[in-house]
């Protein structure tokens, strides 16, 4: 005979090994899908900054990168997400340990009834074999006795089960149930999942960054900033003491020393030609800055600079070197 041919191996149902067998495509799926709630957290703040304070979303061209950047550093919103995921995952989790328990208990109540049936069971085919035996005694045909046997013992084995499934007839669905049922779960996910990650990363980012220009532009003018148009549920204006307004003036100048204190000024518009002299030049914290266009927060509020093509200049300096100083 040939040499035997060789058995192929069973493909392995390990969780781990099928996991790392696809590392590089897991690894790739997910910085995809952490790149893209990174751009989604950052470009919601960005349209809260600007909604909030009135800028036009369009003027500023913000690369990808940078708005990945943004995203993947606004600590609280991340923070909200990962306290959301592991409270999510701790209710599973119990709700797994809860169901393994039930399981675990109702196994043992009914091992316990079937060792209760088992008994009974036993008892009713003792006394069944004693009778057979008495019955044997005035039937001496094997063919008799082994129909009396059959007859006293009762149905047993494959044929008792058969019958006992039989008798257990259970209730079939409609394949047009089935179909209604899980595309009503597919809508229930998608729509929870939607809702999920607007409350996420969406909504918290845009209030924290309304927030935060309120809290700036308190501390660089020392009044409340000017009621815009937002959504019902980013409305961050509240009535404040003075309390508050000086508490959020001290939030917004820890948030305003990461910008610089600049002073700007126009040079020259073209070559050889001198721009108008200014008497007094634009002091302020560049918050924006995109090409020709700046934003700087003055003293006297939101101030957008529009150059276009033109040449200027800005040097950083300290707030008490200008003319009109910030609020304090």
């Amino acid at each position: 005979m040939g040499s035997k041919s060789k058995k192929k191996a069973a493909p392995s149902r390990d969780p781990g090994q099928w996991f790392l067998d696809h590392a590089l495509e897991l690894s790739a799926i997910a910085t995809s899908m952490l790149a893209a709630a990174c751009y989604f957290i950052g470009r919601a703040g960005l349209v809260g900054w600007y909604e909030t304070a009135g800028v036009p979303q369009l003027v500023f061209a913000w690369p990808a990168q940078d708005i990945i950047i943004r995203g993947l550093t606004d600590e609280d919103t991340w923070l909200l997400v990962l306290l959301s995921v592991g409270g999510s995952a701790l209710y599973f989790g119990m709700l797994s340990l809860l169901s393994a328990w039930t399981s675990r208990i109702a196994a043992r109540v009914r091992d316990l009834r079937n060792r209760g049936e088992t008994v009974w069971t036993r008892g009713e085919r003792r006394l069944r074999v004693w009778a057979a035996r008495r019955a044997r005694r005035a039937h001496t045909s094997a063919a008799a006795l082994a129909t009396l046997r059959w007859r006293a013992l009762g149905k047993r084995g494959d044929l008792r089960r058969q019958l006992t499934k039989a008798k257990a007839l259970r209730w079939q669905p409609p394949v047009g149930l089935l179909a209604i049922v899980l595309a009503a779960c597919a809508l229930l996910a998608v729509t929870f999942a939607y809702i999920g990650s607007m409350g996420l990363l969406y909504r918290a980012p845009y209030t924290n960054a309304a927030r935060a220009f309120n809290d700036q532009y308190a501390a660089a003018t020392g009044r409340e900033a000017p009621a815009r148009q937002l959504p019902s549920w980013a409305q961050v204006r509240e009535p404040r003491s003075k309390t508050s307004l000086q508490a959020s003036i001290e939030r917004g100048r820890r948030q305003l020393a990461a910008y610089p204190f600049v002073r700007l000024k126009a040079k020259e518009a073209s070559a050889g030609v001198e721009a108008a002299a200014v008497e007094e030049a634009d002091c302020g914290w560049l918050v924006q800055a995109s090409g020709g266009v700046l934003v700087l927060l003055t003293s006297d509020g939101l101030l957008v600079k529009n150059f276009g093509d033109g040449a200027f200049s800005w040097q950083t300096v300290a707030p008490e070197s200008c003319s009109k100083q910030p609020a304090r």
